[in-house]
């Protein structure tokens, strides 16, 4: 647990905001101008902000803090733009999925870390995953002067969707059935064969929230859909 506690530190310490809101609340606010969709809606945002005219299918997972969806540049690590668009709007931090990055992005105000996440692993827990809830956590309880992560796999549908679970179990107390009935939204193409969709349905499953990032209701109320 140290081990894991340093490692979450360490990055973290990483993190600047652009401009601290006056609270979570207005955070929540000024973000939900921006990304707008809920974690299982099946829209794909092609004339959003963030989209920048590509199917990535950016969604708000935690709103005001966690955005999930893919990159700009098919099979690619996020392109330089969106990058730059992450940074000067206020995000603290972004993880790719498959893409071994490992930077800090800097732009006039802000500057926040781009690092990997790796897929969820089998057992739905890892180092990785642990330094992801604890980013989140933070955000929550820094009470609006640290912006939300975006999270991204290739497409914003599978191996993103999986953690998207993960993190809505950790931080908005869902169950199992409810999970997977979201990622089975966005995985609306059913482009994974079955064997495969059961790997994520166990991942997430396996997945059981950790006590030190807890949050308190008037927190989940606000940030959970």
């Amino acid at each position: 647990m140290a081990l894991r506690t340093l490692i979450t530190t360490l990055t973290l310490t990483l993190v600047f905001p652009i401009y601290a809101s006056a609270d979570l609340a207005e955070q929540i606010s000024r973000y939900n101008g921006l990304f707008g969709l809920p974690p299982n809606s099946t829209t794909i945002m092609t004339s959003s902000a963030l989209n920048r005219g590509r199917e990535m299918r950016p969604k708000t997972v935690l709103k005001g803090v966690f955005y999930f969806g893919g990159s700009d540049v098919k099979s690619e690590a996020l392109s330089e733009n969106l990058q730059q668009f992450l940074c000067q709007n206020g995000f603290s931090g972004a993880y790719s999925v498959y893409k071994s990055v490992n930077k800090t992005v800097n732009c006039s105000g802000n500057q926040y870390s781009y690092r990997t996440v790796s897929e969820a692993p089998a057992s739905g827990r890892g180092d990785k995953i642990y330094q992801l809830m604890g980013h989140l956590h933070e955000i929550i309880t820094k009470n609006g002067t640290l912006g939300p992560v975006y999270v991204h796999c290739h497409y914003g549908v599978h191996a993103s969707n999986t953690i998207a679970q993960m993190v809505l179990k950790q931080f908005c107390d869902i169950g199992d059935s409810q999970a997977q009935t979201n990622w089975n939204k966005i995985n609306y193409a059913n482009s994974l064969p079955a064997d495969r969709v059961r790997l994520q349905f166990s991942k997430i499953a396996n997945f059981q929230p950790y006590a030190e990032f807890q949050i308190t209701p008037a927190q989940r109320q606000a940030i959970c859909f």
